[in-house]
């Protein structure tokens, strides 16, 4: 889909982007050159980056942050002498919460299930863009879930310390919520939980559980 099919309350607009490239003063693999496209000559003519480390601080100013398991890139960013302090949200630690189920949590998988892509990933301002369009299609996903189980969710993040807790517990309430297109699908018919589906190499798996079952799939 493109950025045009969203679908869902909650959309994304995207604002101002920062994009560049930097030199990182090695040679890279060519495993990583294949994967994000670019060429040894573009790094070689990019700037290096302590001359564009204040730059990027700037941009990102006291903005909450968001990325796929950021606690690396931070940690990364940090060793390269850029210690942020900005408040973020990790899509992973959404994804492996609303989504449990899910049969993977990288971003190249969500951003498949859920139809959602700008370019082609492994390139910085294509990932960020995906990882937007990821939280908002997780977010939408938690508003067709069953009203009982959105309650159940809330209850669980109300007691924890996660860094999302309050971005889903701000959330309205949903009422009535149509069929979700990822994983769990169906609505509760005669007090009875909907089936699970489950996607796989092999599949799907097509069966009704009683509730409070835990399902194993391994």
């Amino acid at each position: 889909s493109s950025l045009r099919d969203q679908k869902g309350p909650v959309r994304v607009n995207f604002g101002r982007s920062f994009d560049l490239l930097v030199n990182p003063e090695t040679n890279p693999s060519a495993t990583a050159l294949m994967l994000t496209g670019i060429t040894q000559e573009e790094l070689l003519e990019a700037p290096l980056w302590k001359d564009v480390k204040t730059e990027v601080k700037k941009f990102l100013g006291d903005k909450i942050l968001l990325g796929h398991n950021l606690a690396f890139d931070l940690e990364y960013l940090k060793n390269q002498g850029l210690k942020l302090k900005n408040p973020y949200i990790d899509t992973l630690e959404i994804a492996q919460t609303i989504l449990p189920l899910a049969a993977a949590h990288s971003l190249e998988y969500l951003v498949t299930e859920f139809e959602v892509s700008t370019e082609p990933s492994h390139r910085a301002l294509a990932d960020a863009q995906n990882c937007a369009l990821v939280l908002a299609e997780t977010i939408n996903e938690f508003l067709r879930f069953p009203r009982e189980l959105q309650t159940e969710v809330r209850d669980f993040l109300s007691k924890s310390k996660l860094s999302f807790r309050d971005l889903i517990l701000d959330l309205p309430e949903a009422h009535n919520p149509p069929s979700s297109p990822l994983t769990l699908r169906g609505e509760r018919e005669n007090g009875k939980a909907p089936p699970l589906r489950v996607r796989g190499g092999k599949g799907e798996l097509l069966f009704d559980w009683p509730d409070k079952t835990l399902v194993s799939l391994s």
